[in-house]
C-alpha cells in the first residue's frame, strides 16, 4: 500500500473517530505500540493527542495504516485529513443529487415503454446477472429510479433493471389498467380461453376448427409471436423450463403416439388449454392419468 494511500485511509478513521480527550492512564492497551509505532515514523510527542487519542491510533495499527517504510508527517496527515473531508462531502453531495434526480425522474414519468423487440429484467444493472423475466415490445414497466445506463423498474411482480437503450420514458397513468401495463401471459391465457369449444380440425389453426399445434400457433401470432405448425416444431423452438419453473403462459408437450405429438397451452395449478383431437378446444389437468404418463415437458415461448 502506497504511503498516500495509507494517509487517506488514515484520515478517514480520524474523520470518523473525530477528535476526544485526553486519554486516562491505561486506557487503552495497545497506546504504547502506537505510540511506537509513531516514534519510527517520525510523529512524537504530543501528536497522538491532537489527532484523536489512543483508541484512533489502537485502530490505526489494527487496519496495518502505521505499517510504513517512509516517515509521516504530521501537516501532511493534517492537510490530507482536510482534503479527505471535502472529498467525502462532495461524493456525498453528488450522490444525494444523484438520488433526488432518479427520484424525480420516476415521480414525473412513472413509466418505461419498451421500444425493442423484447427486453429482460435482470436482478442488477449488469447483463451478467440473473434474468428475472421478459417484456414484449409496447408494454410499459413502472419506472422506479435510474443507475447509470440502466433503469429499475417493476412489472408483473417483479423488480429488476433493463437497459435505459430500449426502452422510452412515458407516463405510466396513461396506460394503468390497460394491455401495455399488464403482463403478457395474462392476456395470451385470456385470449386462449376465447377458443373454447372450438372443434378439432387437422390442420386448422382458427376459430372455426383447429388442431393442437394451430391452435397454439394462433394464440401466440395475435401477440406477434411466430410458431410453426407442428408440435414437434414447436418444441424445439421453445426454450425448455423444469416442472418448478412452468407458468402460466408456457407451452406443455406430449408423447401421445411416438414423439412430441400434441401441445397445450399451460394455465397454472396444473391445468391446461388444448385442441383434444376427441373434445375440441377444452381444459385438462396435467395429473389426469392419460396426460401425466404422457407428458414430456414444457417450453417458454415469451420471457
Amino acid at each position: 500500500m502506497s504511503h498516500k494511500i495509507k494517509c487517506l485511509l488514515l484520515s478517514a478513521v480520524l474523520l470518523l473517530c473525530c477528535v476526544t480527550t485526553a486519554r486516562a492512564a491505561g486506557e487503552d492497551g495497545g497506546y504504547d505500540a502506537a505510540r511506537q509505532a509513531l516514534a519510527l515514523s517520525g510523529v512524537s510527542g504530543g501528536a497522538e493527542l491532537a489527532l484523536g487519542g489512543s483508541s484512533v491510533w489502537q485502530l490505526a495499527i489494527d487496519m496495518g495504516l502505521l505499517q510504513s517504510d517512509e516517515p509521516l508527517s504530521l501537516s501532511a496527515l493534517s492537510a490530507q485529513t482536510l482534503q479527505t473531508r471535502q472529498s467525502l462531502l462532495a461524493a456525498q453531495a453528488q450522490q444525494t443529487e444523484q438520488a433526488v434526480s432518479d427520484a424525480a425522474l420516476a415521480l414525473q414519468y412513472g413509466g418505461v415503454q419498451v421500444t425493442a423487440y423484447s427486453v429482460t429484467l435482470y436482478a442488477e444493472p449488469d447483463e451478467n446477472s440473473a434474468a428475472l423475466r421478459g417484456a414484449v415490445n409496447g408494454k410499459v414497466l413502472r419506472l422506479l429510479g435510474a443507475e447509470g445506463d440502466w433503469y429499475r423498474v417493476s412489472f408483473a411482480g417483479v423488480t429488476g433493471f433493463v437497459p435505459v437503450s430500449q426502452c422510452r420514458l412515458v407516463f405510466y397513468a396513461d396506460y394503468e389498467g390497460t394491455w401495455a401495463s399488464g403482463a403478457v401471459e395474462e392476456e395470451i391465457i385470456a385470449y386462449a380461453r376465447t377458443f373454447t369449444g372450438t372443434p378439432y380440425v387437422y390442420g386448422g389453426s382458427s376459430k372455426s376448427g383447429t388442431d393442437c399445434s394451430g391452435f397454439t400457433m394462433a394464440v401466440f401470432a395475435a401477440f406477434g409471436c411466430s410458431l410453426p405448425h407442428g408440435a414437434s416444431d414447436q418444441y424445439y423452438v421453445s426454450r425448455r423450463v423444469s416442472d418448478y419453473e412452468r407458468q402460466a403462459g408456457d407451452l406443455v408437450f406430449f408423447n401421445t403416439c411416438g414423439g412430441i405429438s400434441h401441445v397445450g397451452l399451460y394455465l397454472g395449478d396444473g391445468l391446461f388449454i388444448h385442441a383434444s383431437s376427441s373434445c375440441g378446444v377444452t381444459v385438462n389437468s396435467l395429473y389426469e392419468h392419460y396426460y401425466a404418463a404422457a407428458y414430456v415437458g414444457a417450453g417458454r415461448v415469451i420471457g
